[in-house]
């Protein structure tokens, strides 16, 4: 695209966003149902606008004209010290035909956003790809866009982003989410999120050290996500089944023991051939002086015993990656399996912690933000990484084999 149309496309998109007080950023996609049936998109506006909608109608293959269905929005307000009042937007769309592309757009029912579009999941197991980020935290605007950007210059076809917390560094501050939503952008108006909190969407220092830790009022006002986990943790800690694939995510930041028997319950029984867990804190550290034993010690066990596939973890803002064997057992020793799981803690952003990854890390990067993209195509999962320049520096596959107790690694 010459540099005229990329300016043409983003005083277009200016426009579109100024043109009223009807949508200060564009909505964002997350799920809180089925991913083959259901979509959820949230937005936020100044607190004078009082009512919101979207509509939505099967996207056409030329002109999307404005007769669609009209969905009414869940609004909710959030007043914090020291920043201006929001209001934020939900609409949750139902009863949609899986593996179709829908043309939806957002307002208070005379100014509208431009039409956006998404593809819903596949009703049965299927091929696709998602990217997985780590800890974006800080330079948002600076320096994380461009890994953003990049991950999906060279993954265009990803169904969907996860990424594993730290999001912002002030849970609180609203000028950090609103950078954060500047950079994803479009992109998160058309592909979902599925997200996991992390230690600092729990953290502020608007807060007394002695106040109780919980996570940002910012997060269930902006993001949408299933509630059927523990009491407490709803839309923090919850799983979502796409195309052949358990996607779980648990939360690290509280409640820990109290997980524990939601997760062997929801990994218990039927389930899907893949299994993928996501939570902030990882089981085994990549950083210098930031074991996390307690979380091993409660967790590790569960994911031994229920033969989680793949565990992909930020917080220590390195890259470290195990493969199967390399991964010490015994945590605790009275709990000696077989590994089958493959551990990943990746940091996207430009906040470095020094590295040490210990023998369990066969592959590890220091001060390198980096981007991830896993293809999970029938008996195969295919992982590979890259830097934030696109340079390629990570990769394995994993393969599942009849009557195997654990996975088979391929790596370069």
């Amino acid at each position: 695209m010459s540099p005229s149309r990329i300016r043409s496309f983003l005083l277009c998109f200016t426009l579109i966003l100024a043109s009223g007080a009807a949508l200060s950023a564009a909505p964002v996609l997350t799920w809180a149902g089925d991913p083959a049936t259901t979509q959820a998109a949230t937005w936020r506006t100044d607190a004078t606008v009082t009512q919101a909608f979207a509509e939505l109608q099967p996207a056409p293959d030329g002109i999307v004209k404005p007769a669609a269905q009209r969905v009414p929005a869940r609004s909710e307000d959030l007043a914090l010290e020291g920043e201006p009042p929001l209001r934020f937007h939900t609409v949750a769309f139902t009863g949609l035909t899986p593996d179709t592309a829908y043309a939806y757009r957002v307002g208070d029912g005379k100014t509208w956003s431009e039409w956006f579009q998404f593809r819903t999941a596949q009703a049965k197991a299927a091929p696709f790809t998602f990217l997985f980020l780590g800890d974006p935290q800080v330079s948002l605007r600076e320096q994380w866009s461009r890994v953003w950007r990049q991950a999906w210059l060279t993954v265009p076809d990803a169904a969907f982003a996860l990424l594993t917390g730290d999001l912002i560094n002030d849970g609180r501050n609203d000028q950090q989410w609103r950078d954060w939503f500047e950079c994803v952008g479009w992109v998160g108006a058309t592909r979902p999120l599925i997200l996991a909190p992390g230690s600092h969407e729990y953290m502020s220092a608007k807060l007394k050290k002695d106040a109780p830790r919980r996570i940002s009022p910012y997060w269930r006002a902006q993001f949408e996500f299933p509630t059927h986990g523990p009491a407490g943790l709803e839309e923090t800690c919850y799983f979502l089944d796409y195309q052949g694939v358990r996607f779980v995510v648990l939360n690290s930041q509280e409640k820990r023991t109290e997980q524990i028997a939601w997760l062997r319950q929801v990994l218990s029984g039927e389930r899907p051939r893949w299994t993928v867990l996501a939570f902030h804190e990882p089981i085994f550290s990549g950083g210098r002086d930031r074991d996390a034993a307690h979380y091993r010690a409660a967790w590790k066990p569960v994911i031994d015993e229920l033969g989680v596939d793949l565990v992909l973890t930020g917080h220590d803002h390195v890259y470290a990656r195990s493969s199967l064997d390399s991964v010490p057992t015994g945590y605790p020793a009275a709990h000696d399996v077989v590994n089958r799981t493959v551990y990943v803690v990746a940091v996207s952003g430009t906040k470095y912690y020094p590295l040490s990854a210990g023998p369990w890390a066969v592959r590890k990067a220091a001060e390198t933000s980096s981007f991830q993209a896993i293809t999970v195509d029938g008996d195969e999962l295919r992982y590979r990484a890259w830097t934030a320049s696109g340079r390629p520096f990570d990769a394995f596959t994993l393969k599942k084999l009849p009557g195997a107790a654990r996975n088979e690694i391929r790596e370069p």
